[in-house]
C-alpha cells in the first residue's frame, strides 16, 4: 500500500522489542518480531523508528507515560509494545498500539499460536495494524500446510502437524489485477481519453 496524495506522509512507528515473560521461547519471539516488522516495514503507510534510535531511548522504571513520552520525542507518533510468553508449545502475544499523542491505546489484540508458526502469527498482526491506519485489509498472507488423518465414519480431518510453507505478498497481484481492470474500462468506451 503506498501514500500517494500529495501532503500525505509516512506514520511514524516505534517498536521496541517485546517482553520476553519467563520461560518463553527466545527463538520463536525473535522470528515473531522479525516477521512483524518486515512487513510493517514493507508499507509505505507506517515508517519503523530505526532500531538504534528505539535502542537509545531508555524506559523510566516504575513509569509507563514518561517512558512512552520518551519515545514521541524522537519522533515516534505510535508505540506498539507489548509481552511475549510461552504456553505448553505454544506462542503467545499480546500487544497494545499506543497513541503518543493522545496518550491513549489506539489498538490491543492477543495471539496465541504454536512455536513453530511465530512468523504465521505475526502476519495477522500486521493487518490489522495496516488496517488500523488505512480502513484497508493489509496483504500479508500465509501458506500453511496441514497433514493429519480422517477419522473413519467421520468427514473431519483432525491436523496433527502444522508448518508454514510461504508467505504470499498479494500486493503485486492486486496491483495487476487494478491495472486490467483499468485498461478494460478504457477499452469499452468509445472515444477513450489517454489521460485517464
Amino acid at each position: 500500500l503506498k501514500v500517494t496524495s500529495p501532503g500525505l506522509q509516512r506514520v511514524v512507528l516505534a517498536m521496541p522489542p517485546l517482553t520476553l515473560r519467563p520461560g518463553a521461547d527466545g527463538a520463536a519471539a525473535g522470528v515473531f518480531q522479525g516477521a512483524l516488522s518486515r512487513d510493517l516495514d514493507s508499507t509505505a503507510v507506517l515508517g519503523l523508528l530505526p532500531d538504534e534510535v528505539v535502542r537509545s531511548v531508555v524506559p523510566v522504571p516504575g513509569d509507563a507515560v514518561a517512558s512512552r513520552a520518551r519515545f514521541r520525542s524522537v519522533g515516534a507518533q505510535f508505540l506498539l509494545e507489548g509481552t511475549l510468553a510461552s504456553a505448553g508449545s505454544q506462542l503467545v502475544a499480546e500487544v497494545r498500539l499506543w497513541d503518543l499523542g493522545s496518550g491513549e491505546v489506539a489498538y490491543s489484540r492477543r495471539l496465541q499460536a504454536g512455536s513453530a508458526l511465530a512468523a504465521t502469527m505475526a502476519h495477522p498482526l500486521a493487518n490489522d495494524l495496516l488496517h488500523a491506519f488505512t480502513g484497508k485489509p493489509g496483504p500479508f498472507l500465509s501458506r500453511c500446510e496441514f497433514a493429519g488423518t480422517i477419522v473413519p465414519g467421520n468427514d473431519k480431518l483432525v491436523a496433527e502437524r502444522r508448518r508454514s510453507v510461504a508467505r504470499v505478498d498479494a500486493t503485486r497481484a492486486l496491483r495487476l489485477f487494478a491495472g486490467r481492470c483499468a485498461r478494460a474500462a478504457l477499452a469499452t468506451t468509445e472515444h477513450p481519453n489517454p489521460r485517464s
